[in-house]
């Protein structure tokens, strides 16, 4: 295999001991940094979730880090930008449906924000890219641990509007993907980085003739065997908790009436989640799960909703809605999720934090009012609260639509509240806005690290899908068909106990942090403090 890999790397040009940093008119090699970067953005693209072919997430740094080897750092993130790029408009190409639709963008309008955010997006693998060149030529370390240093970084503080991590491509290797609940999606970046940086030190070993990396060859495969069998016992762990937990019949109503729809027929609509509620309470479910936005109506805590709503049927149901403040400040609303007991009574909460730039909300909208006459999107304000929804003995930690993609924002929602963690995790979201597109597939596989991270249940209810359950191994176990209305029903377990993820949180992104400030302090500002020799 490193025979015919050396023999590709020869192929392009790649193997060149004394290959020089870039000139700066040197076209042809700036046109091979930038080609080479996008074939490492396109093998990236095929192992994020939707396509999901996660083995090749392991190797897809390899080419862009391959070519930009003997280059400077800034050469190095110009291939990286390539790589990132390239990864985007593939696996985000869903962002101009959802311009068009839920932000009411008109087509060149459309385009043209899909092209920024793939830019300002993908730059971010180029940040990546370039730590890791930068680190490599200061330090002289290998690949493996450069990588894993620089991207773990960029992972940690380089900002999104549609946030995902490195490790998400690993979204189906049940096994590797355990650790998560030690140090979060973090880690598994980390291991994503040695291992493509790895087989970096191995092929420029053999391209320039050097010694076998041995240290490094034995340190990536270690790594790669720990992780695999801490995840083959972890879940074993897992599965045994599962089957001793008290259990919760949970049912899921997915309608398959998308977020314009239901309000140009709100009486059909509900009619359509009666029938499915009432096919689940027959069949014995003890809470029912409405998606985010289902009730089109303005609901306050205390409200009766058996008679307004349900038709008299005493059903424990949570559900999504908007919720208005009239305070001092004026009139606020939100986009809440509500839970009624057995009596019909709404006797708690919850208000979307993360809002939609764009589609709940508009920067810069609170300074200059006029921005929300001239484009027609949502004005809500973000909740403040994050305690649980609670049922008799179950604490539900509650987000709305992407919030369940945030691992530090799920953390602080899964903390403790009077001594006590939630123990289950509900998910309300309207994925409507996205079309025929692959998003739907990435949101939910996204969403199953919060499951791995906390050892929770992940119910997720959606209009017209994905919804689905997610075991506390981030297993989905149960799921909708996309633009079908469908119900379903699991019993899910009440786990407790926590993890060391949610008492350390990213603490692997604060120790990269520590490393470059380390390295720049040693390379760069204390070099210039040393007194000069007479």
């Amino acid at each position: 295999m490193a025979s015919s890999a050396a023999s590709l790397a020869e192929k392009l040009s790649l193997n060149d001991p004394v290959l020089p940093a870039l000139a700066p008119g040197d076209r042809p090699g700036r046109i091979r940094l930038i080609a080479i970067g996008a074939v490492s953005g396109v093998l990236y693209a095929l192992a994020f979730p939707g396509r999901g072919i996660w083995p090749l997430a392991l190797v897809a740094f390899v080419p862009a880090l391959l070519v930009a080897r003997r280059a400077t750092a800034r050469q190095a993130l110009l291939a990286g930008v390539a790589a990132g790029v390239a990864s985007h408009l593939l696996a985000y190409s869903w962002i101009v449906h959802l311009l068009r639709v839920f932000a009411g963008a008109p087509i060149p309008l459309a385009l043209l924000g899909y092209v920024a955010l793939v830019f300002a997006q993908g730059a971010s693998y180029g940040v990546g890219l370039g730590l890791a060149q930068w680190l490599r030529q200061r330090t002289r370390w290998p690949y493996a641990l450069c990588l894993a240093v620089g991207l773990t970084a960029m992972d940690f503080v380089y900002p999104l509007l549609f946030p995902s991590y490195i490790a998400d491509s690993l979204f189906g290797a049940t096994w590797l993907v355990q650790s998560a609940d030690l140090w979060g999606v973090l880690g598994l970046t980390a291991f994503v980085g040695a291992v493509n940086g790895g087989i970096v030190d191995l092929l420029a070993a053999r391209l320039d003739r050097r010694p076998f990396p041995i240290r490094t060859a034995i340190s990536v495969g270690a790594l790669l065997v720990l992780l695999t069998g801490y995840g083959a016992l972890r879940t074993q762990q897992i599965d045994r908790e599962v089957r001793s937990a008290p259990k919760l019949k949970v049912g899921l109503v997915q309608v398959n009436v998308g977020g314009f729809e239901n309000t140009e027929g709100t009486q059909a609509t509900l009619d359509r989640y009666l029938r499915a509620t009432k096919k689940l309470h027959d069949a014995g479910a003890q809470l029912v799960v409405w998606p985010e936005g289902a009730l089109r109506r303005i609901v306050y805590l205390g409200d009766d909703v058996r008679d307004g709503v349900l038709e008299g049927l005493a059903q424990p149901l949570l559900f999504g809605a908007e919720r208005i403040d009239r305070g001092p400040h004026g009139v606020r609303y939100y986009n809440s999720a509500f839970l009624e007991d057995q009596s019909g009574t709404v006797t708690s909460s919850y208000d979307k934090h993360d809002l939609l730039a764009f589609g709940e909300y508009i920067p810069g909208g609170g300074w200059f009012p006029q921005l929300y006459r001239w484009f027609p999107t949502g004005h809500f304000s973000r909740g403040r609260s994050t305690k649980p929804l609670v049922l008799g003995d179950w604490r539900m930690g509650t987000f709305i639509c992407y919030e369940d993609i945030l691992p530090r924002f799920v953390q602080g929602i899964l903390g403790a509240t009077n001594g006590k963690r939630p123990n289950l995790m509900v998910n309300v979201t309207n994925d409507s806005w996205y079309g025929h597109t692959v998003e739907p597939m990435e949101h939910l596989a996204l969403a199953t690290f919060r499951s791995i991270e906390h050892r929770r249940e992940l119910v997720r209810s959606t209009n017209t899908g994905i919804s689905a359950f997610v075991d506390p191994a981030g297993r989905i176990t149960a799921r909708t068909h996309r633009d079908e209305a469908e119900t379903l029903m699991r019993e899910v377990p009440r786990m407790e106990g926590s993890t060391v993820y949610e008492h350390l949180g990213d603490f692997l992104g604060w120790i990269s942090l520590l490393v470059l400030a380390g390295v720049f302090l040693r390379t760069t500002v204390c070099p210039r403090l040393r007194p000069r020799k007479a």
